[in-house]
């Protein structure tokens, strides 16, 4: 459907041989022969969808995941009014698929989204003025909050490197062998980021804001104590299909209420 530009499956069952010449059969084995090798689906069409939107996709960013999606409904639960005026930030925003969800369901609202990537923030750039919310929008080259200044949020986001260095060993060849290892692994324990995000936290949060994260199997415990430490809470919380808590969402003001687990 990719090679031919077909969007309808019926149309695709209905093609006579024909319709089909020769150079979009040597396309269709050559995109075949990428995936036999387990490239990702997404990197071999070069887009993928997300939340309502479709985003390009490349190698240089981390593909986005239906888990990450969850931010997106955690947020909505928190921030009921769309028509707020939000400031957003997004840290490790790769193709910029959550800040530019965002600013969908937030028409009024505005966002920044940072990467240390430069060609991470070409992807999510394009992606900005392809959904149309460049106007909204501006992507900076940082480590996390070391570009920012002094402005402060009333959400921010991040799906940061949360795989540590021993499990990335055991990933799936098409993760391991094909999506940047440093959106994936920090390298350590798997904890390092939420420590440097934490650490600055509290200079760039909005005091009724709230911080959102999505975080790995079996992690809850240790980055509760790691957020309790700056003195916030987890007020909310999102799991998985399988029941495994995916998305935190820590404030300064909200004790955690276990009536909102999902």
């Amino acid at each position: 459907m990719h090679v031919l530009n077909i969007k309808d499956r019926e149309r695709l069952f209905m093609l006579y041989e024909d319709e089909v010449d020769q150079e979009q059969i040597m396309a269709c084995e050559a995109l075949l022969k990428r995936r036999i090798e387990r490239e990702p689906m997404a990197y071999i069409l070069g887009s993928k969808e997300f939340w309502d939107y479709e985003f390009i996709v490349t190698p240089d960013v981390l593909i986005p995941r239906p888990e990450t999606e969850l931010i997106i409904e955690t947020v909505k639960k928190c921030f009921t009014k769309p028509n707020e005026q939000l400031n957003i930030l997004d840290l490790g925003t790769g193709t910029g698929c959550m800040p530019i969800t965002l600013l969908k369901v937030y028409p009024n609202a505005k966002a920044t989204g940072v990467d240390i990537s430069d060609r991470a923030l070409k992807i999510a750039q394009a992606n900005a003025d392809k959904l149309e919310v460049s106007g909204r929008i501006q992507f900076t080259k940082s480590n996390w909050f070391e570009n920012i200044g002094q402005e402060k949020f009333d959400i921010i986001t991040s799906n940061p490197p949360y795989i540590s260095k021993e499990e990335w060993l055991s990933l799936e060849q098409g993760v391991k062998d094909y999506e940047p290892k440093v959106a994936l692994t920090d390298d350590a324990n798997g904890f390092a980021c939420y420590e440097a995000i934490l650490e600055k936290l509290p200079e760039y949060l909005k005091t009724d804001g709230k911080a959102f994260f999505e975080i790995g199997y079996n992690q809850l415990d240790t980055l509760s104590k790691l957020i309790s430490n700056q003195g916030f809470n987890i007020d909310q919380m999102a799991l998985d299909l399988t029941q495994i808590p995916r998305v935190v969402c820590a404030s300064l003001t909200v004790g955690i209420d276990k009536a909102n687990l999902q």
